[in-house]
């Protein structure tokens, strides 16, 4: 399973009260195919094509090639 997930930042990020995380697409796979990874990509993109130009995204893997490689291709600002 790959999850995109994101900060909620209309909360304060207090110690108290820190800004929640909050699930916005998941994959779920049998194997990590750089083709399925590209179709999720680009899916995300179509729904939500202000993702791709943002200059506020931050992207973390665990750097398995095929996800990398999909990133790479289907989101050319990354």
């Amino acid at each position: 399973m790959s999850w995109v997930t994101y900060r909620f930042t209309e909360f304060l990020d207090l110690s108290t009260c820190p800004m929640p995380t909050v699930g916005l697409a998941c994959l779920i796979h049998k194997t990590k195919l750089q083709a399925v990874h590209e179709y999720f990509w680009d899916r995300l993109n179509k729904e939500i094509p202000e993702f791709n130009g943002a200059s506020n995204v931050l992207l973390c893997t665990d750097e398995e090639t095929s996800i990398v490689n999909a990133i790479r291709k289907v989101n050319h600002d990354f």
